[in-house]
């Protein structure tokens, strides 16, 4: 006899779905503005599935949230007891969810103050680890307007609070809880070292870049050694072209963990964000003006400084991944 009972899926396997569908709702409500109402209201939906999605859901709710039902807490705000699930875990976790909502708001709009309420030690673990991502990002996105020498000095406090976001995300249980913001905080451990190498290379890239501009002023002097004059022209120009290219390969690290983000990574960074890094851009520009055609008495006009083919392609990714006015990509796509 042929059974007519619908397919249904493992319990576990159900779990496992159902888990990852919260955890990535919870990361959304904190990342991504679109789509707020079903990621705040996740937990009522699933629940509201079927009599199997709401047992699940109060198994992981409650352990996620680190809920612990207290029925006179619960009479006293008014809230009726239920059959299905522990009265108040409903409002709990929506309670929970505006917060990471209202907290995730701070970081996706910058500039903001981001405030950390005293209650916020209190919180659930994940709520906690939540916080501290949304320093790193605010601290991160505070830092990207000072000075290069600020810049690289905040960057060593940054990194400390990456580590110890990574440690904290991994005391999480249930241990899927925490994979997708620890995705994030790796993508943000990324985006730091890629940033700061940017920055370190931008100073050396303007020392240079003085260099040639004083020997530029120096051109036709009466009392010019030539012969010292060229030498070090062509070393600074080798220098220049040497700097260009790590910059270049940087910038296709961070085009990369954009394209291939997961799930609304860095928050609050813009697809020129290597551009708007401190000196960054000003720097670039200057390498970009040197290669302007200048008027010559003996000819035609011509760049002061001439960079082999390899070199000016990696000047022209940068300026139209950086150009503040143009940048809307990240730079050309990549091949599949």
């Amino acid at each position: 006899m042929t059974s007519t009972r619908a397919p249904t899926l493992p319990t576990e396997l159900l779990h496992e779905i159902l888990i990852q569908v919260l955890v990535d709702s919870i990361h959304l409500a904190v990342v991504v503005q679109e789509m707020g109402s079903w990621n705040v209201r996740v937990h009522h939906t699933l629940s509201a599935v079927c009599s199997s999605f709401r047992d699940i859901m109060h198994g992981i709710s409650c352990k996620a949230f680190e809920y612990k039902p207290d029925l006179g807490a619960s009479k006293a705000d008014g809230e009726a007891p239920s059959a299905e699930e522990p009265p108040s875990l409903a409002s709990h976790v929506q309670r929970i969810m505006l917060i990471l909502r209202t907290l995730g708001a701070s970081i996706r709009h910058p500039p903001g103050t981001l405030a950390i309420p005293s209650y916020a030690t209190g919180s659930p673990r994940i709520v906690q680890a939540y916080y501290l991502y949304a320093a790193i990002v605010d601290l991160r996105c505070k830092a990207a307007r000072t000075t290069p020498d600020i810049y690289n000095s905040t960057s060593t406090t940054l990194s400390g609070a990456i580590l110890t976001l990574s440690i904290q995300l991994c005391v999480i249980r249930p241990r899927a809880l925490g994979a997708v913001l620890y995705g994030a905080t790796q993508a943000e451990e990324t985006l730091q070292e890629t940033s700061v190498q940017v920055v370190q290379i931008c100073t050396k890239l303007d020392k240079c870049l003085k260099t040639l501009e004083t020997l530029q002023k120096r051109e036709g002097a009466a009392d010019l050694d030539l012969e010292r004059w060229t030498r070090r022209k062509d070393l600074k120009i080798v220098l220049l072209a040497a700097l260009l290219q790590p910059l270049a390969i940087l910038q296709t690290v961070f085009r990369v963990l954009m394209e291939y983000g997961h799930l609304g990574q860095l928050p609050a960074c813009s697809l020129a964000w290597l551009g708007e890094l401190p000196g960054v851009w000003g720097t670039i520009s200057r390498v970009n003006a040197l290669l302007a055609p200048r008027p010559r008495q003996d000819g035609p006009s011509a760049p002061w400084v001439t960079l082999t083919p390899e070199a000016m392609h990696d000047l022209e990714l940068l300026v139209a991944a950086w150009r503040p006015d143009t940048a809307t990509s990240a730079g050309p796509a990549l091949s599949s």
